[in-house]
């Protein structure tokens, strides 16, 4: 299944400095996409295909970047660093012609889908200090036009600053066209008051692409739509922590002959047997002392306890027998 780029694209109103050293091809000029096709850029327009290069404009433009994005297609404005129109188009190749198995969509459970993948980014997004984004709901509810084979929906999308101020509400919509062996995915991301007019031109452009010709695969991908859109996690990596070094582990010194070990307890003393070292026979001759010691001790400590008994009861018996004689 197609894994698609995450929910938000470029900030709808821009606003970043110009990026420097970005190769911008202007307008009008015809771009390829990818192995997919040929597209017309018009004039007033530029593009940029590198990965380099889109890099650092979704970087500059203070978004995170997918790593899947093939074009981008931007008002002259747009890339120069002001706000304007911008179209981002990702190709995935399938490796067959891909063929609509299942077109029902369930567009509430696409859009809990798109709502849990957007906490989850959100996350990143405040540890970076970067703009967080809400879902509010569909724009345009996802529809498949079988005549054109493009998917089509929108999101509305509140989106606030990193301190939390919101500062505006837009669209995300998408294209989606079934190539001869892949999906041209289309994202373009308006402010709602000018939505109507950029999604007039992005068809506009869009209509000028024009597949490679290439031989009918035998192999066809079947795709269910509702599969295809389903959002669940964003594809990006959260940072995770460099992996420590392992420290070498320490060399085992050479076998030697079988020695016992003895194992003192509380019941008593085991020996058993392991490799290398020396017979230690002297800790059982110690204990064996400290054991007899220990019974010596108390069996002269029982043979004076009597003694001491009688001693007591002679000195009794002779003082009541001088009482007596005293007495008499």
């Amino acid at each position: 299944m197609l894994l698609i780029a995450c929910l938000t694209c470029l900030a709808p109103l821009g606003g970043a400095a110009q990026a420097a050293g970005i190769d911008w091809t202007q307008g009008p000029v015809t771009v390829d996409v990818a192995d997919a096709g040929r597209i017309d850029v018009p004039d007033g327009f530029a593009s940029i295909a590198r990965a380099e290069d889109i890099r650092e404009f979704v970087e500059a433009t203070g978004e995170l970047y997918g790593g899947g994005e093939t074009l981008e297609i931007a008002a002259r404005s747009r890339a120069e660093g002001h706000s304007g129109f911008c179209a981002t188009f990702i190709y995935t190749p399938l490796g067959g012609r891909p063929e609509i198995q299942d077109a029902r969509i369930d567009p509430a459970a696409l859009l809990d889908g798109y709502r849990s993948g957007q906490e989850v980014e959100n996350r990143e997004r405040r540890g970076k200090r970067l703009t967080t984004y809400a879902i509010e709901g569909w724009a345009v509810e996802p529809h498949y036009d079988a005549a054109t084979r493009d998917l089509e929906y929108g999101i509305r999308i509140a989106w606030y600053s990193p301190e939390g101020w919101f500062r505006g509400k837009s669209v995300n919509y998408w294209i989606k066209v079934l190539c001869a062996e892949g999906i041209l995915e289309v994202q373009l991301s308006s402010p709602i008051s000018q939505f109507d007019r950029e999604l007039k031109t992005l068809r506009e452009i869009l209509g000028t692409f024009r597949q490679k010709a290439k031989q009918a695969s035998a192999v066809i991908q079947p795709i269910v739509l509702q599969d295809e859109i389903r959002v669940k996690e964003p594809p990006r990596r959260l940072p995770t922590r460099p992996a420590m070094p392992r420290k070498p582990a320490p060399a085992r010194p050479p076998a030697g002959p079988a020695r016992v070990v003895a194992t003192v307890t509380l019941t008593g003393v085991s020996a058993s047997a392991s490799a290398g070292g020396s017979v230690h026979w002297w800790w059982l001759l110690l204990l064996l002392a400290i054991l007899a010691a220990v019974a010596v001790w108390r069996w002269a400590r029982g043979r004076r306890v009597p003694a001491r008994a009688a001693g007591k009861r002679t000195r009794r018996s002779v003082s009541r027998a001088g009482r007596r004689r005293s007495g008499g």
